[in-house]
């Protein structure tokens, strides 16, 4: 399946990197979808930063946003659109449930993610690209305070803030409590790369 096959993808590129010290070069047919996927992925097996709260956080705003990701048009109802994503998300978890005690966030984390690529409650799926971003709350600073039904829905939070605000304001909710920070982001200790396997036959449904 295409979840086997990102992972599978991401595994082989920190392989290279992690192992045998190699540079790589990623690009998919556009350079915005399989290219975060697999990056992305690639980084999160390699550096336990990316696996805390925090990480995670600035690996999406690195990766996916400030990237170009095509939130807007592969989140929407286009001829553009593709859950492209989700499947990320979905791999993220499938190593989760591989490596529970390796990953600060737990599931609760990731389906809010997913849930609110749909809600238009967060900047951080609103637009196309940075250029988009700026441009919007550009317009939205012009006009003044709109009292908008969506700030209204999202208890009193503004749609210019990113969802890390929601995540990282209620770490109890989100967090694992298998992992320890001490343990896994210790400069001390050898940090090793995860090594999933990216088999269909042990991938679940998410």
């Amino acid at each position: 399946g295409h979840i086997a096959s990102i992972l599978s993808a991401a595994l082989r590129t920190a392989c290279y990197v992690k192992q045998r010290r190699y540079s790589v070069l990623i690009h998919c047919s556009d350079g915005w979808d399989r290219t975060a996927q697999v990056s992305s992925l690639a980084q999160i097996l390699v550096d336990p930063y990316y696996r805390t709260l925090e990480g995670f956080a600035v690996l999406v705003e690195k990766d996916w946003v400030g990237f170009g990701h095509k939130f807007k048009d592969r989140l929407g109802e286009s001829h553009e659109g593709s859950p492209v994503f989700h499947q990320f998300l979905d791999c993220v978890w499938q190593l989760t449930e591989q490596f529970p005690d390796k990953f600060e966030f737990n599931e609760r984390a990731l389906k809010q993610i997913s849930t609110h690529c749909q809600t238009n409650w967060f900047s951080t799926f609103i637009c196309n690209c940075d250029k988009e971003r700026k441009e919007r709350m550009t317009r939205k600073a012009a006009s003044g305070p709109s009292g908008s039904l969506v700030e209204s829905k999202n208890a009193g939070i503004p749609p210019e803030l990113p969802i890390w605000s929601l995540i990282l304001a209620n770490r109890a909710m989100y967090s694992n409590p298998r992992y320890d920070q001490d343990r896994e982001m210790n400069p001390l200790k050898l940090k090793k790369m995860l090594l999933p396997i990216p088999s269909v036959k042990v991938l679940k449904i998410w």
